[in-house]
């Protein structure tokens, strides 16, 4: 009897490998790059790599597309930041994987006291943009402002994420001609969204794939 356990066992964990590198082989698909930080890896949540928004929304896509995970806990769009993603290898294999569409979604760690400076978060963010947009892939660019916070925690600030990075990262949209996918307005007044009033929770991942899906259903 334990034979044929062990073969039924093997047999579906051969049929769940085939599956899953069929859906995450990148040839001929459609390359959906996740760019940005701890809300983006899927921090806090529970089974981070399977419900953070990027993989929700692998799941929900036509398996014509494929969408990676490129998001870094920490991250900011400021160059001489404490953390800045363009000095994370994550950010190169980024640009290696050459996408056709980029989810850009950076601001709530450059927003910290130590960190928050207007006219260089504007300069930088647009450099990251520039350097997606000179790709050979030549990806669509999506702009996604932060979520709201809802508690001033690790030196985030939420007013400055509220009245001075929302209008800037619409403002760069304005003048780069480029598409905004709005992942703050459906957080606000919602932190039961939320795990920590900063990063969603498993009902928050589900929502922020959902609102980006709309962009490609």
């Amino acid at each position: 009897m334990d034979k044929y356990i062990y073969i039924a066992i093997f047999c579906i964990s051969l049929i769940v490998i085939t599956i899953y590198t069929k859906r995450h082989n990148t040839n001929n698909k459609v390359r959906i790059a996740c760019i940005g930080d701890s809300i983006t890896y899927g921090s806090r949540l529970k089974f981070r790599m399977w419900n953070c928004y990027p993989n929700i929304l692998n799941g929900i896509l036509h398996p014509d597309f494929v969408v990676c995970n490129f998001g870094v806990s920490g991250a900011c769009a400021i160059a001489n930041s404490d953390k800045p993603y363009t000095k994370e290898k994550t950010y190169k294999k980024s640009l290696k994987y050459q996408p056709d569409f980029v989810l850009l979604m950076l601001g709530t760690n450059d927003s910290k006291t130590q960190n928050w400076d207007l006219k260089r978060f504007k300069s930088d963010y647009m450099a990251i943009i520039k350097k997606y947009k000179n790709l050979d892939s030549k990806p669509k660019i999506y702009l996604m402002p932060p979520i709201p916070g809802f508690e001033s925690l690790w030196n985030i600030q939420c007013s400055v994420i509220e009245n001075q990075l929302l209008p800037i990262v619409y403002e760069i949209a304005g003048e780069m001609d480029l598409d905004i996918i709005d992942s703050n307005s459906p957080f606000i007044d919602r932190a039961n969204l939320t795990s920590d009033n900063i990063h969603p929770n498993n009902a928050g991942a589900k929502l922020l794939a959902k609102i980006v899906s709309k962009k490609f259903i």
